[in-house]
């Protein structure tokens, strides 16, 4: 294994970092860094040849990694959260963040280090950053709480910029257990971020989180992992992470206290919308409402298309099954309600998608709907943790290939951030006993390594002494 910083460096094998030279061993996975201490933003360029059975290999194409904030002092950013304390009892409305600032020149590369109390979404000049949902994940708050890196290069403008942020409950302060306690880790909702630029001249620029910042409230009303999302597209703000938008109406925000747990560079895969399903048919209820049957049992949620009168509310109920009347069966889900409600814009076609939750379900009640719901109008998205599949089984018989299906698909419903016992009723928590008992199964289906290395970090921090 060789590792130098500069690409080029490497290939001319001059100033590398570090040379294991020719190791004789058997261990062909999981061989560690083990060379000089690694610096905090620093990228690092490796690349292998291996011989075996007398044969040498050609030197593998080069690969990188890149390290995150390693040291508390490579933090500057503030904890901030809303002014107002937020009613910790019930979902409140999402807290939306705001700050412009500018860049005066050409920028060779940029990174947002980011994480969050509750679950949040991140926004530059308008436009959403990375593919990441429910980050930052499930994890042990109050000891470790990962961050995560993303590259911003191509979204920042030379001039007047802008970054947003949206938070939800999640699993930091929603609804957790089947108990039905709330706040199990905290009662505030706050933000850390930390945007770091290079330009072109080497010169470097930070924008932070602090008491600089604005906030407001905007169209979600509630979010929570087991009841739902309540949005209202009446209180959409148009532009409101652009570059330019007035905010003079928000408010300022409050310093966030509340730190809990260590700052830890993210382990895990990220949680993804993975593929989309579509409907397979309509039914009718007992009542007459309408069903949409999904074909499949997934977790994640549904994208719907409508067009209606504004103030026209769409609601949502997901289920897994149907109970004798063909009507939807929910006694299973406990107190977790699994609904999502959408209050219309008005008089244009509208596509809406909840944030910050997830639902276990094959079926979805569609209450409001204005006129004939058809099945394009309506979409499973499907979500998970963006694991890659490893392992395949196919035999002659059809039912053992069901089996197979139902197993890889129990895999895709219960590895979201972390392995848990269910994703629908008012639990979905990481049980050992669970994950002891399917993980070689879980091991062969998809690459499983990271998922848990992550999960067991957390899982250690959480154990009693004895």
């Amino acid at each position: 294994l060789q590792v130098a910083t500069d690409l080029g460096a490497l290939e001319a094998t001059d100033e590398l970092v570090w040379d294991t030279g020719i190791v004789d061993t058997d261990q062909s996975l999981h061989f560690e860094y083990s060379g000089p201490s690694v610096q905090s933003r620093q990228r690092y360029h490796w690349r292998v040849k291996v011989w075996a059975r007398g044969q040498e290999s050609e030197w593998s194409e080069p690969a990188f990694w890149e390290m995150g904030l390693l040291d508390e002092a490579d933090w500057v950013a503030e904890w901030i959260t809303t002014t107002d304390p937020d009613e910790a009892s019930v979902s409140g409305p999402s807290p939306y963040f705001r700050y412009a600032f500018p860049l005066n020149q050409g920028i060779r590369s940029a990174r947002i280090y980011a994480t969050s109390h509750g679950v949040y979404e991140l926004y530059l000049n308008g436009l959403r950053v990375g593919d990441r949902v429910l980050a930052p994940g499930f994890a042990s708050y109050n000891r470790r709480l990962p961050y995560q890196t993303y590259d911003v290069t191509d979204l920042l403008n030379v001039g007047e910029n802008s970054i947003g942020a949206v938070l939800g409950d999640g699993w930091y302060r929603g609804f957790l257990g089947f108990p039905g306690d709330r706040n199990v880790f905290g009662t505030r909702l706050g933000l850390l971020l930390q945007l770091e630029v290079i330009y072109d001249d080497g010169k470097r620029a930070r924008v932070h989180s602090d008491g600089m910042w604005r906030v407001t409230t905007g169209p979600i009303l509630a979010s929570d992992i087991y009841n739902g999302v309540t949005y209202d597209a009446r209180a959409e703000m148009d532009g409101w992470s652009s570059a330019g938008y007035d905010d003079s109406s928000w408010f300022p925000v409050e310093s966030h206290t509340d730190k809990r747990g260590d700052l830890v560079a993210d382990l895990s895969p990220p949680v993804r919308r993975i593929q989309e399903v579509p409907p397979v048919k309509l039914l009718v209820g007992p009542s007459g409402e309408t069903i949409v049957d999904m074909g499949q049992n997934l977790v994640g949620w549904v994208r719907l298309r409508a067009k209606g009168k504004r103030g026209t509310m769409i609601r949502l109920t997901h289920a897994e099954t149907l109970d004798a009347d063909r009507g939807l069966y929910t006694d299973n889900l406990r107190t977790a309600a699994q609904r999502d409600t959408y209050i219309m814009r008005g008089n244009v076609e509208e596509w809406f998608e909840p944030h910050f939750t997830f639902h276990g379900f094959r079926y979805v009640r569609v209450d409001g709907y204005p006129g004939e719901l058809g099945l394009d109008d309506i979409t499973g998205v499907v979500v998970h943790s963006d694991l890659k599949q490893t392992g395949n089984f196919d035999t002659s018989d059809p039912d053992i290939n069901q089996l197979q299906h139902n197993i890889l698909w129990s895999q895709k419903g219960n590895f979201l951030a972390i392995p848990a016992d269910c994703p629908q009723r008012d639990e979905r928590l990481g049980w050992t006993g669970d994950a002891q008992v399917f993980l070689p199964t879980a091991s062969f289906n998809m690459d499983v390594a990271q998922f848990f290395t992550a999960w067991l970090h957390d899982l250690s921090v959480d154990q009693y002494d004895d």
